[in-house]
């Protein structure tokens, strides 16, 4: 375990110190990213708040977040942009009750929780290297 923490240490100083120019940010360049983030948040407090070692049947599933950003090159600092941003969140369970003759129901409820998120951003890079 210490060789491992030693070797993502080292990694990591060796990429702060490396220089490379295998992409120039400019004025006027368009820079486009794509993400898929995890852990989601609401999904894992879904599976915390609702689920423990008695309950039978619940299952929670979510997806994302995921979204793109799109930004403009003002200037060689200064940059101006657009980020989307989706995620959901599924909890689905099963209930069985007897109802008034004695017959024995299943009940099977689902609940779904979806947030579309659209930001406008401004970016100002403190320190550009040249």
């Amino acid at each position: 375990m210490k060789n491992f923490i030693s070797s993502v240490i080292l990694i990591a100083l060796l990429a702060l110190c490396s220089n490379s120019n295998a992409q120039i940010i400019e004025k006027g360049n368009v820079l486009i990213d794509a993400y898929y983030g995890w852990p989601n948040l609401w999904s894992n407090t879904a599976k915390a708040t609702l689920t423990d070692a008695n309950s039978q049947d619940i299952s929670v599933g979510s997806l994302g977040p995921l979204g793109g950003r799109l930004e403009y090159l003002v200037s060689d600092k200064v940059g101006m942009g657009v980020e989307v941003n989706y995620t959901n969140t599924t909890v689905k369970w099963n209930s069985n009750t007897i109802d008034g003759n004695g017959n024995n129901v299943i009940y099977n409820y689902k609940v779904f929780f979806a947030k579309n998120a659209y930001f406008i951003q401004f970016q100002h890079a403190l320190w550009v290297k040249r």
